[in-house]
């Protein structure tokens, strides 16, 4: 049987510093909010538990240009995001 995994990670291989992941509720036009402990330098990730059943998510650069984005992200399948 599986079990839900609430947690997603999120790893930086850019080569540049990010300054912030944001999620949004899927489906809503909630306000983007921040992801704790997410300014990751390169080659840093951050685990969290995702905070709702689904969620959107951007990644930005520290200069604030969008670095990438997923969608539909699902408490019920592991998720590893790794950004190059």
């Amino acid at each position: 049987m599986h079990v839900a995994s609430p947690e997603a990670t999120v790893s930086n291989n850019t080569g540049k510093a990010l300054g912030s992941v944001h999620y949004q509720r899927c489906g809503g036009a909630d306000s983007w909010s921040p992801v704790p402990r997410s300014a990751l330098v390169p080659g840093a990730s951050v685990t969290f538990t995702l905070p709702e059943a689904c969620v959107n998510l951007n990644a930005y650069y520290a200069d604030g240009k969008l670095a990438g984005q997923q969608r539909g992200i699902k408490r019920e399948f592991p998720f590893n995001w790794v950004l190059y």
